[in-house]
C-alpha cells in the first residue's frame, strides 16, 4: 500500500510538474503562430563585439528583455534571434539622432536582414537599414527624428529565407 501511494505521489508530482509553463517572452506574430521560443543569456557591449554562437534551431527565437516587461535596457542593449521577424519595445531618443549597432549571425548563407525604425502608436515606417550577419559589427544613424516621440524597431529579413537571424546591439542613446 505504501508503494502505490509513493508511486501515485511521484505521477501527480511530475504530472503537476510538467502541467507548469513560465514564459518570459513577449508575444511576436512567430510566437502566435505556435513556434517555441528559448532563453539565451549574452551579454552585449557598446560595438557589439562580444562573440554570440548561431542559433541553428529554426524554431527558436528569442529577444532578450533588458528587464522585466522591457525588450530594451534602459542604456538601449539587447540581443535577439529570430527567423521571421521582431520588434522591440519603445524608445525615446535623446538627441534627433540615434545610431543602431548591431552584430550578428546566421544559420545558414543568407545574411541580409533589414533593422527599420518606426514612430510607435502610429506606426509609420522612419527608415529601413540593410544590415549582414556576418558576425562583424556595423550600425546605422536614423536622423531627423522628435526626442518627444517614442520609436521601436523591426527585424524583419526576406519572407522567402528560411534562416535564423541571432545577434545583439545597442541604440545610442536612448531616454
Amino acid at each position: 500500500m505504501n508503494t502505490l501511494r509513493r508511486i501515485m505521489a511521484l505521477v501527480i508530482a511530475v504530472g503537476m510538474v510538467m502541467g507548469m509553463s513560465c514564459t518570459a517572452f513577449a508575444e511576436s506574430r512567430e510566437m502566435e503562430k505556435g513556434l517555441s521560443s528559448e532563453s539565451a543569456s549574452y551579454g552585449v557591449s557598446t560595438e557589439c563585439d562580444y562573440y554570440l554562437p548561431e542559433n541553428t534551431d529554426d524554431l527558436s527565437q528569442y529577444f532578450k528583455f533588458g528587464g522585466m516587461g522591457q525588450r530594451i535596457d534602459s542604456n538601449g542593449y539587447f540581443t535577439f534571434s529570430f527567423a521571421y521577424s521582431l520588434n522591440s519595445s519603445s524608445f525615446r531618443p535623446v538627441d534627433t539622432t540615434i545610431r543602431v549597432y548591431a552584430s550578428a549571425t546566421s544559420s545558414t548563407n543568407n545574411k541580409t536582414y533589414y533593422i527599420s525604425l518606426y514612430k510607435s502608436g502610429q506606426n509609420s515606417l522612419v527608415k529601413k537599414a540593410t544590415f549582414t550577419a556576418n558576425g562583424g559589427s556595423q550600425y546605422y544613424d536614423f536622423t531627423g527624428l522628435s526626442t518627444s516621440l517614442s520609436y521601436y524597431l523591426k527585424f524583419t529579413k526576406s519572407s522567402s529565407s528560411t534562416t535564423t537571424i541571432t545577434g545583439s546591439g545597442q541604440v545610442e542613446y536612448i531616454q
